[in-house]
């Protein structure tokens, strides 16, 4: 086998390390390939250092330390980057160019997604995840040498390739450990992470190595592996709260400068017991000025009151952290819809925005693809309304065609997760997550312990508001006929403003209606349903539906034409599960009690629902003992999730017109947190559009 080839030298050429390591072995498989593009690149990587407590720090992460890479590693896709063209010019003759062609056509290979477009909704194949940072702590990585090096005697051929693949990243990452050592001299780094965390601060540093070094993604049960060191360290007197929250701070803004995604608190351990400490007290003190983590806290009925406190406080203080979780609601339906039980169950987290995964032990696609049920509804009625007699007829006709692009939306999903286990391998994650050294099978082809893929689906609100118009339609209340009905919306309203103003009057969701609720109940039991029929290529692994709209849902709606519940062709979508926006005008027991009739459990991949709750109202004592009452009281009838925003409008419109003026106003947008300021001007006006709820 070839150890050099014209390939690797042409793009060592021009400082394309990580590229020249994935070509030096052409005939190689793609783990050994890949693992080989690894290692030279932290033989050429040079960490800086500028004196911080926690390295690495800030948005330079180990993966950008080579500034001048065009390709590099992804933590989701594998590698990521493009623009090689740009050599050309810089190549010395006609057969350099001719090879750096060829390795650009090869490139492509790695990076094709084989979902379509029209399933690309909010992901396209994207896979966050949370590595085993606890096993990491516990035991360090010269364990895993131990365990790799045992295994590199046993198994396949194919399995030995894997091994030897995997022994040679871990010596680079220990490498790369002694440059970072000798650079910042910094002393918990001749413990960690090549043997056990014994202290607060030594954990701290080995989980930010870590962190960065699985490419800025997602944390898990933080407080619940981390807590154990800082109890024995106050305990000892070895460190005080102050240099603890410092410590926290740091780690905050490293997560804020890298757009780094979920962190999960508190919650039930695996004996049933509230497992709330004294770090998940200081993580909500320290979080409040930071727009990253995307920060949830794991609810049960009896959480200590001194969190309440903490959490209202940083709401009503202008942030955003945490949103709050069904603990109870969430492990009570876990094994029904995703077969995870025992002791696992209990470990339950989320990735990304906030979709659920299983800390250190799965490989969940989030959001691997989905659908826009707005545009199908929008082709069922210009295709198939005139030949429908009554609603019911027509009812029936919209589900079977939701559920026929619901198969083929996972059909592609499963052809591009089988793509990526060929093409992408995602050796990283392969070490650090449970149990993809002792199954012998690289992560994209279902080592994992638990596999899985949330599917995604947009407009859901909308669909509901828009049957019950049609309903209206069949009825006689709307008094036109079908082809008027098909030509008022073609016409985007222009010309039918009788009828667009008694469209908008129809009661919508979030209103607490039974008629329209009804309808909700029935649509989405059967939009879930026909989910969890289906199981993901990856380790033959569970299917579950998510209703997750961050910033999707205005570009989703540009897509669709003008639709019957009154919206206007190419605006916003509903905003995940909740109303559609400023439609909810009955105040949040009803917005609440309509979203209870969708059956959220099933739903359990997540359902989001974003409250704008009005800042003045959480200045006021007996306001807050009753939200805290409204929120438990959702969770116990079935509601699984919360995520608030705490703004006055005036300062939203102020921040709209001003935005220089308000660098720091934080909001929640469709299960994540973001600063106003980065959001378009669409955007920022549908944020804007969210009913203010009032206790």
């Amino acid at each position: 086998m070839k150890t050099t080839s014209p390939e690797a030298e042409l793009l060592l050429k021009f400082g394309e390390v990580f590229a020249a390591g994935l070509f030096e072995t052409p005939e190689a498989s793609q783990n050994a390939r890949f693992a080989r593009a690894i290692k030279r690149y932290f033989e050429h990587a040079k960490p800086s250092y500028n004196n911080t407590k926690l390295y690495p720090a800030g948005d330079i992460t180990p993966w950008n330390l080579i500034f001048e890479q065009k390709i590099g590693y992804n933590y989701s896709f594998s590698l990521s980057g493009g623009g090689l063209e740009e050599y050309l010019t810089q190549c010395d003759n006609e057969s350099e160019r001719k090879t750096l062609k060829q390795i650009i056509e090869k490139l492509k290979v790695f990076q094709n997604i084989l979902i379509p477009v029209q399933f690309r909704i909010g992901g396209s194949g994207y896979v966050h995840s949370i590595i085993n940072y606890e096993r990491v702590l516990n035991e360090g990585l010269s364990a895993y040498s131990q365990r790799i090096e045992e295994k590199l005697n046993t198994g396949t051929a194919e399995e030995q390739d894997y091994y030897q693949a995997l022994s040679e990243i871990l010596k680079a990452i220990i490498l790369f450990h002694c440059k970072v050592s000798e650079k910042t001299k910094i002393k918990e780094f001749e413990q960690v992470p090549l043997k056990p965390a014994r202290s607060f601060r030594e954990a701290m540093l080995c989980f930010n190595f870590m962190w960065y070094l699985d490419g800025c993604d997602s944390i898990g049960r933080f407080d619940q592996y981390m807590g154990k060191y800082l109890d024995d360290d106050l305990k000892k007197g070895a460190i005080t709260i102050t240099e603890a929250e410092a410590l926290l701070e740091e780690l905050w803004a490293n997560v804020d400068a890298c757009s780094g995604w979920h962190m999960i608190l508190g919650g039930r351990n695996k004996q049933g017991q509230d497992s709330y400490n004294e770090l998940t007290y200081l993580c909500l003190k320290t979080l409040k000025k930071f727009r990253r983590p995307n920060a949830g806290i794991k609810v049960t009925p009896t959480m200590p009151e001194r969190l309440w406190k903490q959490i209202l406080e940083n709401w009503s203080d202008g942030g955003v952290n945490p949103a709050l979780y069904n603990d109870k609601g969430y492990s009570d339906n876990i094994t029904q819809y995703t077969g995870v039980k025992g002791d696992d169950l209990y470990e339950f987290a989320f990735g990304g925005c906030t979709e659920l995964m299983f800390g250190g032990m799965s490989n969940v696609g989030s959001i691997d693809a989905g659908v826009n049920l707005l545009s199908v509804l929008e082709t069922t009625l210009k295709e198939k309304l005139l030949k429908s007699n009554n609603f019911d007829e027509f009812l029936e006709i919209t589900k079977q065609d939701i559920a026929a692009q619901i198969k083929a939306c996972i059909e592609a999903s499963n052809k591009n997760q089988e793509y990526m286990a060929q093409c992408r391998p995602q050796l990283i994650r392969s070490l650090f997550t449970d149990d993809c050294i002792d199954s012998g099978k690289e992560f994209n082809a279902g080592g994992s312990r638990y596999n899985g893929s949330v599917i995604n689906f947009a407009g859901m609100t909308n669909v509901f508001n828009s049957l019950f118009t049609i309903k209206k339609l069949f009825s006689g209340e709307l008094q036109l006929n079908k082809e008027q009905f098909l030509e008022m919306l073609e016409a985007d309203y222009v010309g039918f403003g009788k009828e667009l103003k008694q469209i908008t009057s129809f009661c919508k969701f979030g209103n607490d209606q039974h008629e329209i609720d009804s309808m909700a109940i029935s649509l989405s039991s059967f939009i879930f349903d026909e989910v969890h029929k289906y199981k993901c290529w990856r380790g033959e692994g569970f299917c579950i539906p998510g209703v997750i709209m961050f910033v999707t849902y205005v570009a989703l709606g540009e897509e669709v034409g003008a639709t019957p519940d009154g919206r206007h062709a190419g605006t916003a979508l509903a905003d995940s599960v909740g109303a559609m926006q400023g439609t909810d005008r009955q105040g949040p027991t009803a917005l609440l009690k309509s979203c209870l009739a969708i059956p959220q459990k099933k739903g359990i991949g997540t359902l989001v629902l974003n409250l704008r709750l009005e800042k003045s109202m959480l200045k006021q004592k007996d306001s807050l003992s009753k939200l805290k009452a409204l929120i438990l009281t959702y969770f116990e009838h079935g509601g699984l999730q919360i995520q608030s925003t705490i703004a006055n409008q005036e300062a939203l419109k102020k921040a709209f017109a001003e935005p220089d003026k308000y660098p720091n106003l934080m909001i929640r947008i469709g299960g994540y947190s973001e600063y106003f300021n980065r959001l378009s001007d669409e955007l920022k006006k549908e944020v804007i559009k969210r009913t203010v709820l009032e206790i």
